[in-house]
């Protein structure tokens, strides 16, 4: 385990999202509640602007930057 350093906050899995834990575990193949979806982005004239719009949209979604934690904890 880390130290949790850097951690913004911990809360409690949704129903949901305890049962997408559950089924994930479950289903060791990993398609389990998967889906990607891929592209090619064509004239980006500017891929450093590009990164930092990511970084942005990444710094601002807690959806995008959870981490689930349920091995050696008593509540996932």
């Amino acid at each position: 385990m880390g130290t949790g350093e850097g951690i913004a906050d911990v809360v409690p899995l949704s129903p949901m999202q305890q049962g997408m834990l559950f089924h994930s575990l479950e289903d060791t193949s990993g398609q389990a509640y998967v889906e990607q979806m891929a592209f090619v982005l064509e004239g980006v004239e500017d891929v450093d602007r590009l990164a930092d719009a990511w970084q942005e949209a990444v710094n601002s979604s807690d959806a995008l930057r959870i981490s689930v934690v349920w091995e050696e904890v008593d509540e996932p």
